[in-house]
């Protein structure tokens, strides 16, 4: 069997941001270490694809004896690999909460304060205005950077009928500011997102691979043993 191709890091190279000049990759601690697990993943599946021919060859053990070598050591190769994508699946994640949250909304207002009080009038008048209203409304504030609107409309922690919207509705809104203000920020959110998918899916076919890798060899041991 040959290595999985999910198990490649071209399928990270693609979503990290070349430098327009050089065509290199730009540096991204989290894009960086998903890519570099993924190198080391893939080296280890290749590890992983010769062993049944190296060990299931060996004539001066039994067959169930090889068989088991061949288990223990796919599974330490397979385990390792498996942890190098999990942690850069996890940090990416983390990277990419941290970014998320850092554009969610504009910088809220002290408590108690004056700011605090008008955004909760706002909120209140929301309210009261139709769909329409409402969306006419936003558009206004985002074309004259009414930050204090935005920010009542779009803060965290709140529910979004406290402004009379549905949860889809806001996050629209929500959407609508960040790609005016935050275009590279939600675009960093995208290929992090598509890279951890490519980490997820690499994990997978790894565990898939490891598995097949020892009942297949293990199976056409047994064939050669009964046509001998």
């Amino acid at each position: 069997m040959r290595a999985p191709f999910s198990v490649h890091e071209a399928l990270v190279q693609k979503f990290r941001r070349l430098d327009p000049l050089t065509r290199e990759a730009v540096k991204d601690t989290a894009l960086d270490a998903l890519y570099n697990a993924m190198v080391k993943a893939r080296g280890y599946a290749e590890t992983m694809a010769k062993l049944p021919d190296e060990i299931m060859a060996d004539r001066i053990y039994s067959r169930e004896t090889n068989a088991e070598k061949l288990r223990r050591e796919v599974s330490k190769l397979a385990a390792q690999a498996g942890q190098w994508l999990d942690d850069a699946v996890a940090q990416a994640g983390a990277a990419l909460e941290h970014v998320r949250l850092d554009i969610a909304e504009p910088p809220a207002p002290e408590a108690n304060s004056n700011e605090a009080d008008y955004e909760e009038e706002i909120r209140t008048t929301f309210r009261g205005l139709s769909n329409k209203e409402r969306q006419t409304a936003f558009a206004e504030a985002l074309r004259r950077e009414d930050i204090m609107t935005i920010g009542a409309v779009l803060r965290l922690g709140l529910p979004s009928l406290v402004v009379g919207m549905s949860e889809t509705e806001r996050e629209l809104r929500r959407r609508e500011w960040q790609t005016k203000h935050y275009p590279a920020e939600l675009d960093r959110i995208d290929r992090l997102g598509k890279g951890m998918e490519a980490g997820g899916r690499a994990r997978r076919a790894l565990d898939t691979f490891a598995r097949q890798l020892v009942s297949e060899a293990v199976a056409l041991e047994l064939d050669r043993a009964a046509g001998a």
